[in-house]
């Protein structure tokens, strides 16, 4: 499935270009970069990236956030099926959410959270429509992407016993904000204790 969108006529702090996922990738090769800020995750099969001369391999659950404009290509390893999500975007506010990622010329992570992993398909629809309204709505679910990124990012050194217990917090939390949310929830879904 793929959706595309054109930039919208007003700025916004954070616009979808496109999306899509389940996608048999064919091979890429821009030496210009691509104009906003891509994200690229293998969901099955293997491919091959390269970023300014760097080869990387992008197997299942990886991915991959490459800045605008920055030469990249990235094919099927071995002509293999490779199958893909993806998500690019852009808007006023990417430049300092790049920064609060500590993004330079990309970001690569060879271990995609849960959460991540399935936000391009469970959003996919939130982007379907192209009014101001949705517009404004696929504002607020860029921005959740790119603090997805950030956990990610954070948890991805820590111990795997910490990741037991931070990923379920984090994506119950995620989910239920809006609620209030003690302590003895949370030790429900960790099944560890409130003082641990």
């Amino acid at each position: 499935m793929r959706v595309a969108f054109n930039k919208p006529n007003e700025e916004l702090p954070l616009y979808c270009d496109s999306i899509g996922y389940h996608w048999p990738q064919p091979p890429i090769q821009r030496s210009n970069g691509y104009y906003a800020y891509h994200w690229l995750q293998t969901e099955t099969g293997t491919g091959i990236v390269t970023i300014n001369h760097q080869r990387m391999v992008l197997g299942p659950k990886q991915g991959v956030l490459f800045r605008p404009r920055i030469a990249h290509d990235y094919h099927p390893k071995d002509g293999h099926n490779w199958q893909t999500a993806f998500l690019s975007f852009n808007g006023t506010l990417c430049d300092q959410l790049a920064d609060f990622l500590n993004l330079k010329d990309f970001i690569y992570i060879d271990r995609v959270s849960p959460e991540l992993a399935s936000f391009i398909s469970e959003s996919f629809n939130d982007f379907n429509s192209s009014n101001v309204a949705a517009m404004l709505d696929q504002s607020v679910e860029l921005y959740k992407f790119m603090v997805l990124l950030r956990q990610n990012k954070l948890l991805k050194n820590r111990h795997y016993q910490d990741q037991l217990i931070a990923m379920p917090i984090i994506s119950y939390i995620s989910k239920h904000y809006a609620e209030t949310i003690s302590n003895e929830q949370l030790a429900k879904i960790t099944k560890y204790s409130i003082t641990y």
